[in-house]
């Protein structure tokens, strides 16, 4: 089919179905709204096409060409697409469902909103890609890189991300869901107000990171390493691993309610106004750790090591500190009565 005579069908809203337009030559042919079904695009260069709206339902894309097209609203179902190009696309608002597209070239594109399901897209280049408010949902990443690209507002859920290449991205309100994120390193990078909800952290490396707002709840964190972390008010209630590190952190106004992290390294860390109520964390190293105004109401401190640590007004109120290195002249507030009387009190049986 010539493309005067696709571009012809299209604007009359005539279905292209089960054809062969393999090596077709469809640069900057205006195509909105196009409907293709089974149809062979194997080799065609759609440049700079406007292919607005235009629905692929399990169309042979392989090698196709689509660099600077405009692809804002459209749909791929099914459709295979090895080493498929898409620099510089838009792709605003797109959806991909159940495709195979090892090997995508997408640097540079435009993927704000859209959504990819159930596809794979192991060794993508999504490189320098405007990746705002895009949903990943149970895709298989591996290997793709994602090196200075802005992620945010958007969610990876039950992806598999071995060997991805965040390096230089940015994220801010990102959520990773299901992840596992053991091992990865996110040194040095800037991670804004983003959620890890029930990922495997184990092992992982924050160091030097920008964390802040971040939560952490429920987090797998054995081994992790959150070292001279920028970290105020970031979230880590039932959090579990042993042996993590926050030695020189910032987690002012963390909250850390119900974490089980024993022989965490706290040491040099700032924890002004940190919520440790109910925290499980024996053996744990506070040493010249800044604790004031911090609250480790009912938490389990024991052997817990509070050199040089400065504990003006830290709450300890129920909290076991059994064999806890407490400074000579602790400020530290103990046990308060009032309130321990107040949290045994039962009511009056009903007569």
């Amino acid at each position: 089919m010539k493309p005067q005579t696709l571009a012809l069908a299209v604007h009359f809203g005539e279905p292209i179905a089960q054809r062969s337009l393999r090596g077709g030559r469809f640069a900057s042919l205006p195509l909105p709204g196009a409907v293709f079904t089974e149809v062979d695009f194997t080799d065609a260069d759609f440049r700079e096409a406007d292919l607005r709206e235009a629905v692929f339902d399990r169309c042979d894309l392989s090698r196709a060409n689509f660099q600077g097209a405009q692809l804002r609203g459209a749909t791929f179902h099914r459709c295979p697409g090895p080493n498929l190009q898409m620099t510089g696309a838009h792709l605003h608002k797109a959806s991909v469902l159940e495709c195979d597209w090892p090997g995508l070239r997408a640097l540079e594109a435009d993927l704000s909103l859209a959504t990819l399901q159930a596809s794979k897209l192991h060794g993508a280049d999504l490189r320098q890609t405007r990746l705002d408010g895009v949903n990943w949902l149970s895709c298989d990443l591996s290997g793709a890189s994602f090196q200075s690209a802005v992620v945010s507002y958007g969610i990876v859920s039950d992806c598999a991300l071995a060997q991805v290449s965040w390096e230089g991205a940015q994220f801010k309100r990102f959520v990773f869901r299901n992840a596992d994120l053991a091992g990865r390193s996110f040194a040095g990078q800037t991670l804004e107000q983003c959620q890890f909800m029930a990922c495997d952290l184990r092992g992982a490396d924050f160091s030097e990171a920008s964390v802040g707002g971040c939560s952490f709840q429920g987090a797998a964190l054995e081994g992790a390493s959150f070292v001279r972390a920028k970290a105020q008010q970031a979230l880590f209630p039932q959090a579990q691993g042993a042996g993590v590190r926050f030695a020189g952190a910032d987690l002012s106004q963390g909250i850390f309610a119900s974490a089980q992290l024993p022989g965490a390294d706290f040491s040099g860390a700032r924890l002004v106004q940190a919520f440790l109520g109910q925290a499980v964390l024996p053996r744990a190293k506070f040493v010249q750790a800044d604790l004031t105004y911090a609250d480790a109401s009912q938490a389990d401190l024991r052997g817990a090591d509070f050199k040089d640590a400065t504990v003006f007004r830290l709450r300890l109120h129920r909290a076991d500190v059994r064999e806890a290195a407490l400074p000579a002249q602790s400020s530290a507030l103990g046990d308060e009565p009032d309130q321990r009387a107040a949290e045994q009190w039962q009511p009056p049986p009903l007569v």
